[in-house]
C-alpha cells in the first residue's frame, strides 16, 4: 500500500516538474531553500503550497 502510494505521488512530481518546465513563465521561479523546507511559488504557478512541498520533498 506504501509502495502504490509512493508510486502514484512520485508520477505526479513528474507531471508537475514537466508542467514547470514547459511553462515559459520566465518571472516564475520555485527558489528551493537548503534542505527542502521552504517553497516561494511566485503567482502564475497556481499549486496548493502544502501538496507541492509533499511531492517535491519524496
Amino acid at each position: 500500500m506504501y509502495s502504490e502510494s509512493f508510486l502514484i505521488l512520485s508520477s505526479i512530481k513528474q507531471l508537475l516538474l514537466m508542467q514547470i518546465n514547459n511553462s515559459n513563465l520566465k518571472n516564475n521561479v520555485i527558489e528551493l531553500i537548503p534542505l527542502k523546507f521552504k517553497y516561494i511559488i511566485t503567482n502564475k504557478i497556481e499549486f496548493h503550497f502544502f501538496i507541492v512541498f509533499l511531492i517535491l520533498n519524496l
